[in-house]
């Protein structure tokens, strides 16, 4: 994760070269292919709603201070 999280820095910064740096072989290969795989991702809606939840989630808890004792399900049992 922190490799992806330096390549989005250093994409974000306009250095290219940076972000195919950060994302060394043998865990990923090429640096340059894994950044074109990922520019080329399909549309990934489960994925943004997961995000989404985990958001809202994360902001109930630093709101209530509280974390959810239903199991993770959002309540509906399991």
């Amino acid at each position: 994760m922190d490799a992806f999280y330096t390549a989005s820095r250093a994409l974000v910064a306009g250095n290219a070269a940076a972000a195919e740096r950060a994302l060394p072989p043998p865990a990923f290969g090429d640096g340059r292919a894994t950044l074109g795989r990922l520019a080329d991702l399909p549309p990934l809606p489960r994925t943004g709603t997961a995000t989404a939840l985990a958001e809202r989630e994360l902001n109930r808890v630093d709101q209530t201070g509280r974390h959810s004792t239903d199991g993770g399900d959002g309540g509906r049992g399991g």
